[in-house]
C-alpha cells in the first residue's frame, strides 16, 4: 500500500503541475491529476522488459502488476471523491472556481444585451465566430483551453476563460440578457449543465447545441433547447440529398424527404414530427 500511495501522490502532482504549467485552470488541473493517478497497462510491458534484461528483479514485475490493478480499481472512487472535494473547495476559495474575473480582465465586459453566447472555439466554434463577426452579430465566447483563448483574443474576439457549465461564467457573459446560446463543444455533460443553468437564468433564451448521439439531442430538446445539430446525421443527410437529386427531378421533393428524415431521427420533445405532405 505504501507503493500505491506514493504512485498516486506522485502522478497526481506531476499531472496537475503540467496542466497548470500549460495555463489550465486550477480545478481542471486537479481533476486531470486525479483522473490519471492509475498505473496503466503499459507498465506491464516496461516492467517485463526490465526483468528480461536483468535490470530489476522478478519481484518488481509482481509489484508493478499489483500496483496497476489496485490503482485502476480505486480510480472511480478517487475521481468521485476528487470531484466532490473540488466542488466544496470552490464554494470556499475563489481559486477553485472555474471562473474568477479578477484573474481574467480581458474576458469582459462584452455586449450588454441581445447578444450571442458561443461556447467552444474549436473548429466548429471558430467558424461560427468568424461568420458572426463578418455579419456584425454581437457575441461573447467561452473557452476552457488557455491556448485557444489567447489565440482568439488575438483575433479581437471577446473570450471568457472558463467552463460554460459554471454559473459564474454564465453571469460573466450576461446570459440573462442574451438572445442566443450556441454550444459547439459537443461535451454532453457540460452541455446539459449549461442548458439547465442558462434556461433557469433566462427562460426566453434560444439554445442550439451540437451533439454526438441521438440520446444527447433528445435530452437537450426535452430540457428546452430549440435545436440540436448532430454532425454525423447532417453528413449522411447531405450525402443522401446529393445522391437523390441525381435521380429525382423534383428538388423540392428531395428536400422534404431529407427534412422528414432529420425530424424522424431527432425527435422534438420526445414526439416524432411528420411533415404534412
Amino acid at each position: 500500500m505504501v507503493v500505491v500511495s506514493v504512485v498516486i501522490f506522485a502522478k497526481f502532482l506531476i499531472v496537475s503541475g503540467i496542466m497548470r504549467a500549460f495555463g489550465y485552470l486550477l480545478p481542471t488541473s486537479v481533476l486531470a491529476g486525479v483522473g490519471l493517478v492509475q498505473v496503466g497497462e503499459f507498465s506491464f510491458i516496461l516492467a517485463g522488459s526490465a526483468v528480461a534484461l536483468g535490470i530489476v528483479e522478478d519481484e518488481f514485475l509482481s509489484l508493478t502488476v499489483v500496483s496497476a490493478v489496485l490503482t485502476m480499481a480505486i480510480t472511480p472512487w478517487i475521481m468521485g471523491g476528487g470531484t466532490r472535494v473540488v466542488g466544496m473547495l470552490s464554494a470556499r476559495f475563489s481559486a477553485f472556481r472555474l471562473y474568477h474575473p479578477d484573474d481574467d480582465p480581458e474576458g469582459g465586459p462584452g455586449p450588454e444585451q441581445g447578444h450571442v453566447v458561443l461556447a467552444g472555439l474549436g473548429r466548429v466554434g471558430s467558424l461560427v465566430a468568424e461568420v458572426l463577426t463578418q455579419h456584425q452579430v454581437p457575441f461573447v465566447s467561452v473557452e476552457l483551453d488557455a491556448r485557444s483563448v489567447a489565440k482568439h483574443r488575438g483575433l479581437g474576439y471577446t473570450v471568457v476563460y472558463g467552463d460554460i457549465a459554471d454559473e459564474h461564467v454564465l453571469e460573466a457573459v450576461r446570459i440573462q440578457s442574451a438572445r442566443l446560446m450556441i454550444i459547439s463543444s459537443g461535451d454532453a455533460n457540460s452541455a446539459q449543465l449549461a442548458v439547465h443553468h442558462a434556461l433557469r437564468m433566462n427562460p426566453a433564451l434560444d439554445v442550439v447545441a451540437r451533439v454526438h448521439w441521438r440520446e444527447e439531442g433528445e435530452r437537450l430538446l426535452q430540457m428546452g433547447a430549440r435545436e440540436v445539430v448532430w454532425p454525423e446525421l447532417e453528413a449522411g443527410l447531405e450525402i443522401l440529398r446529393h445522391s437523390l437529386r441525381r435521380y429525382l427531378q423534383s428538388h423540392d421533393e428531395v428536400d422534404v424527404l431529407v427534412d422528414y428524415l432529420r425530424t424522424k431521427v431527432v425527435r422534438v420533445s420526445g414526439e416524432e414530427v411528420i411533415p404534412d405532405s
